[in-house]
Parts: structure tokens; sequence; C-alpha cells
């Protein structure tokens, strides 16, 4: 365990995480009028 989470929990947050940041990335291409092919596909 790390910081008492179990191992389902932290891969949920990790996943989340990576989630979220890709959709940063998006949101800041989108605004920046730039294509981003590859984090579309990721996302």
């Amino acid at each position: 365990m790390f910081l008492g989470m179990t191992t389902f929990t932290l891969a949920r947050v990790l996943l989340s995480l990576i989630g979220i940041f890709a959709g940063y990335v998006l949101v800041c291409g989108l605004l920046a009028a730039k294509r981003l092919d590859g984090a579309v596909s990721s996302h």
C-alpha cells in the first residue's frame, strides 16, 4: 500500500490524472487554434 491506498485505488487515481492532463492539453491546443492529433487520439 502507498499512502494507505490499495493498488486499485492508486491505479484509478493515476488514470484520472492522465485524463485530466490530456484534457488540459486539448483545451490549451483549442485556445491556441493548433491541431493536436496525437492528444485527441489519446483522449
